[in-house]
């Protein structure tokens, strides 16, 4: 009889514990169920983080791929709008000579006539004086020539006549014509440069 009470305080103390353990485990698996919410939290945030970092990194992919495509199309569209100007420019160019070279041509055309009548009329205007010029220099080379000769004829004369009264033996023809054209050339020279007109002017 006297270990009955002492088995139901064993019951009694089992119970309990059972009682306990269950409690233990509830909070155990309320913990559980709290730290795997936390972590499926946590694991959420850290994907949708990740999520959020690769749709950043595919928009600046996606941005630098539409830039290039866009400096591409604008390059392209720069080189085409340059093909087109250069050639219009050219059209331009090529109309303008057409246009423009009959004139030029015409205006040089009139220079050279220009050119040609003016060198023309100062020939025609410069042929007197220098005919003149030249007369008057053939004039002069005929009056020194004439002096020339009679101052000669002088010479001979006296040669001829016995060489004078100072007992000098007559002059040969060759010396005598040396000595006159010696003394003719000088004086000749001094009146060529007294009587020989100035130049002439330089034509126009």
């Amino acid at each position: 009889v006297s270990g009955l009470p002492s088995r139901a305080t064993a019951i009694r103390g089992a119970q309990a514990a059972l009682v306990d353990a269950k409690r233990q485990l509830e909070e155990a698996l309320a913990l559980a169920d709290k730290q795997a919410e936390e972590l499926e939290q946590e694991e959420a945030a850290r994907r949708l983080e990740q999520a959020k970092l690769d749709a950043e990194e595919e928009l600046r992919a996606r941005l630098r791929e539409a830039e290039d495509r866009l400096a591409d199309e604008k390059a392209t569209r720069m080189r085409e709008a340059e093909t087109k100007l250069d050639k219009a420019i050219a059209e331009r160019l090529k109309e303008a000579e057409k246009r423009l070279r009959p004139e030029v041509e015409a205006r040089v055309e009139e220079a050279r006539q220009s050119a040609e009548a003016r060198a023309r009329t100062a020939i025609d205007n410069a042929g007197p004086r220098l005919r003149a010029v030249a007369a008057a220099c053939l004039e002069a080379a005929a009056e020194h020539a004439k002096e020339a000769h009679a101052k000669l004829e002088k010479l001979r004369a006296r040669a001829a006549a016995g060489g004078g009264e100072d007992g000098e033996r007559p002059k040969s023809d060759n010396e005598a014509e040396k000595s006159s054209s010696g003394s003719s050339s000088g004086s000749s020279h001094s009146r060529s440069r007294s009587r020989s007109p100035p130049p002439p002017p330089p034509p126009p």
